[in-house]
This record gives C-alpha cells, sequence and structure tokens, in this order.
C-alpha cells in the first residue's frame, strides 16, 4: 500500500485515486447525501470499510454537515491475506483523522476475519442476489460480529456501506463455490434416505429393521435389508440421524436410531 502510494504520488499531471484527489474525496461524500435523501433522517450507526480512511473521513463530514450525529464504526482485516488486504492496512494514510472519527462519534474500530468476510458473501449471494467484494462484505461481517457482542440494540437503525465493485476475483469465487458445493453434495442425499428421515420424524425412535418394514409396507420402497443398513450408516456419518439407545430384540442387540436437529432441517 505504501510504495504503490509513493509511486501515483510521483505523477504530477494527473489525479490518482487517493485521498490527495479531490473529486475522489467529494464523490465519497455524496454517498451519505444519497443515505439521508433516501432515509429522510440520519442512522444511529454507520458501518464503514477503512483502507486508507478517506471513504470514512468524507462520509462523517457530509454526515456533520447534514446536522447529524451518528456512530461510526470503522472495519479493518485481521490479517493481510490477499482477500483482507486492502483492509488490513498498518497505518491508513488518514490515520489520525479516522482516530478523531471514532472518538467524536463514540464510535469503534473492528476488526473481522477471512471467514467471516466469505461468510457474508456467500448471504448477499443467496439472500440478495448481490456479488459483493471482501471489502464492501466486510461491512456485512462487522454487523454480524457487532449483533453477537451485544454492541447494537434490535432499536438501533444501522446503515452498512458495500463498497467497491462487484465481485469479480475469480479466485475468491471458486473458493465461495467450492464451499457451496461441498455443502450441497452433503445434503443431496437421495428419494430413500428422505423417506427413512420422515419415518423417524413422524413414528419416533426405530430400529433399522423395523424402518426397513415401514418402507416396503408404506412406501412401496423396496431395498435389501443391508442396503438399508448402509443407508442408515452414511445418514449416521452426515449426522442426519444418531443412536438414541440400544435394544434386545428377538435375543439381538439393536441399534435404536433417532432423527437430529439437522436431519430434520433436511426434510424442511
Amino acid at each position: 500500500y505504501e510504495d504503490a502510494l509513493k509511486k501515483v504520488a510521483r505523477l504530477k499531471e494527473s489525479l490518482p485515486v487517493t485521498p490527495t484527489n479531490p473529486y475522489l474525496l467529494d464523490g465519497y461524500r455524496t454517498i451519505y447525501y444519497e443515505i439521508f435523501l433516501k432515509l429522510s433522517k440520519h442512522p444511529s450507526t454507520l458501518i464503514v470499510p477503512i483502507g486508507d480512511g478517506a471513504l470514512l473521513t468524507m462520509v462523517w463530514q457530509a454526515l456533520r454537515e447534514l446536522g447529524g450525529s451518528s456512530r461510526v464504526i470503522g472495519v479493518k482485516g485481521c490479517s493481510s491475506t490477499p482477500i483482507l488486504k486492502d483492509i488490513s492496512v498498518d497505518k491508513p494514510l488518514l490515520q489520525d483523522v479516522v482516530n478523531e472519527v471514532i472518538r467524536d462519534s463514540n464510535g469503534l474500530i473492528i476488526t473481522v476475519c477471512e471467514s467471516e468476510v466469505l461468510s457474508s458473501i456467500k448471504l448477499l449471494a443467496e439472500l440478495e442476489g448481490m456479488l459483493i467484494e471482501p471489502t464492501g462484505a466486510s461491512s456485512l461481517a462487522a454487523l454480524i460480529k457487532l449483533h453477537s457482542m451485544g454492541e447494537l440494540s434490535r432499536d438501533d437503525e444501522v446503515v452498512v456501506l458495500l463498497t467497491g465493485s462487484s465481485l469479480s476475483d475469480t479466485s475468491i469465487l471458486r473458493l465461495i463455490a467450492d464451499k457451496h458445493v461441498k455443502y450441497f453434495d452433503e445434503i443431496k442425499i437421495g428419494y430413500t434416505k428422505l423417506k427413512i428421515l420422515e419415518i423417524l420424524t413422524l413414528q419416533g425412535p426405530l430400529h433399522p429393521y423395523a424402518i426397513w418394514k415401514i418402507l416396503r409396507n408404506s412406501y412401496g420402497v423396496k431395498v435389501g435389508l443391508r442396503t438399508l443398513y448402509q443407508h442408515m450408516e452414511e445418514l449416521e456419518r452426515l449426522g442426519f440421524v444418531r443412536v438414541s439407545s440400544f435394544k434386545s430384540i428377538g435375543g439381538r442387540i439393536r441399534k435404536i436410531y433417532e432423527v437430529t436437529t439437522k436431519g430434520l432441517m433436511i426434510l424442511k
């Protein structure tokens, strides 16, 4: 970051995209004008990523110009990984101003880690259809973390700035996709296993032989008993069923299975 800043500073006849560019700063300031225009009031809390500090500084300036006193929370990365590099600057160019904003707004700086940001990117894609780059998604990760810490109440009106461009980094997209595919591979369990879960849900804990009989007589699912045991082992490995007890039936000790909370979620 520091090396890049020095290089663009040598370009005398240009206006680099840094905090020294007045047009960039004014552009940042209009972000809060749009927020205020949309809400017709000031939010109680603003969550803003910290890179060089310019965005947070100008949003705060616009907030003050419009007579607001919202709490400002800055977001930084917990480590300088490729995903978090833009918000993991040790000393942002506008560090002193950032500190002043945090102090005057009674705010704080919160750090988020890679796994939290990746989860937020995935959440935004699933729920909002938005592919947001890590810098922007870090604000949502911060919101979730702040809520879990008890830093936000139900009455707070929070604006989260999802900054930057759309997500186009193929390595990050691949990472998210791999986790997504792995998850759905686990829950794509097939008709017979779904019926086993349904039987255990409706009729309570049962041993495999009883499940096998119900499958044949009530659902028309004809599988071998050995195959049924394989299904039970796979469901147990996936965490969808578990052994609740052991029972002696016909002189043999049989495992009694019950459906787990995770298994119930699959049925929903």
